[in-house]
């Protein structure tokens, strides 16, 4: 798959989720975690957005733990503009939530997610 705005093929999903990981490790070892808990949100949402839709399975037998939805396709890795819509949606979301909660009095969690929207902007190049 080519990536519609870089005509690049699939290497920023991938470039991307190993600069996170790299990311990931440093804030760990400086023990930042709300920085921590960002990172790993967003390597999360990057696998959600890359996964292959599930499907519904026959549920006549199934196997051990098997819940009767399977996941079919293939993995497909995110280019550079699907990227950026990732981390602009995450960033609005957490901003938004902000400034609900500045409308109820809750300044410290607003600028909690303020600060998370940050580190989101971030990756967004």
């Amino acid at each position: 798959m080519v990536d519609r705005e870089s005509g690049t093929r699939d290497a920023a999903g991938a470039a991307m989720k190993a600069r996170l990981r790299g990311d990931l490790r440093a804030a760990m070892a400086a023990r930042r975690t709300s920085e921590l808990r960002v990172i790993r949100e967003l390597i999360a949402a990057i696998d959600d957005a890359e996964a292959p839709p599930l499907v519904d399975a026959p549920v006549s037998a199934p196997p051990s733990g098997h819940h009767g939805r399977t996941v079919q396709g293939t993995w497909r890795p995110l280019g550079a503009h699907e990227l950026r819509l990732l981390f602009d949606r995450e960033a609005e979301e957490r901003e938004r939530a902000a400034d609900r909660l500045d409308r109820v009095g809750r300044f410290d969690r607003a600028a909690t997610l303020r600060l998370e929207a940050a580190v989101v902007r971030r990756y967004r190049e």
